[in-house]
């Protein structure tokens, strides 16, 4: 009682997320340091690290609309951060969270859309 059971998050393809995001379907979450996120992130994404969540949920989750599907990707398929925001996006309500699991790596691999610095979405 009191505890809520958290989903794994459901894995989905780096395809499946451009698909996502070319359609404007989900916000999307950048689970790495904010040395990696400021070299390079998905167009769009914000910062929310695994090292920092709380504090930078505060900052920045206003930015996420929680009835929507959020990705959260880190560096590559190895990386646990991705894993440990998601969890902490479900245990926060948000409905449906997605790992893209080739993350970071397979995003750039695949020559998809980036954006450089700290220009994402701001809470209002």
């Amino acid at each position: 009682p009191g505890v809520r059971a958290v989903p794994a998050p459901k894995a989905i393809s780096v395809d499946e997320a451009k698909r996502m995001l070319d359609a404007r379907e989900a916000g999307f979450v950048d689970a790495r340091l904010p040395n990696g996120y400021v070299f390079g992130h998905v167009s769009g994404a914000v910062s929310l690290p695994a090292a920092s969540f709380d504090e930078a949920f505060a900052a920045r989750g206003a930015a996420l609309d929680p009835a929507k599907p959020v990705v959260v990707y880190c560096g590559d398929y190895q990386c646990a951060e991705a894993a440990a925001v998601a969890a902490k996006l479900s245990a926060k309500g948000f409905a449906s969270v997605l790992l893209m699991s080739d993350g970071w790596q397979g995003w750039t691999k695949a020559a998809l859309p980036r954006e450089r610095g700290f220009g994402g979405p701001k809470a209002p």
